[in-house]
This record gives C-alpha cells, structure tokens and sequence, in this order.
C-alpha cells in the first residue's frame, strides 16, 4: 500500500498519514492536490521509501 503524509507547520512537527491506497497513481494523485495546505507533503511505497515529496 502506498501512503500519503504530512507535516502540518513545521519541519519538528510529526508526520500525519492522509491515507493509504493501492496504486503510486492514487497516491500521487492526493498528494499533488493536498500539498499546498501543508508544510510538508511525502507520498512513500510499500517498501517504506519516500517517492516524492514537495
């Protein structure tokens, strides 16, 4: 499963799972759209890598 996280105001904050979902797409797809309302945004694979993050 991939997962979507972020960070709500700063760097020390913990990161916070906006969701999980089947596909990088799906995931990319929420994470796109939601990184402009925080900090921090990362969307990471089933291995635990980090993919992407803005």
């Amino acid at each position: 499963m991939w997962k979507v996280q972020y960070k709500h105001a700063n760097a020390g904050s913990s990161w916070t799972n906006q969701g999980t979902y089947g596909s990088e797409a799906s995931a990319m797809s929420v994470a796109s759209r939601i990184a402009g309302q925080h900090f921090a945004t990362r969307v990471v694979d089933p291995n635990g890598n980090v993919t992407w993050s803005a």
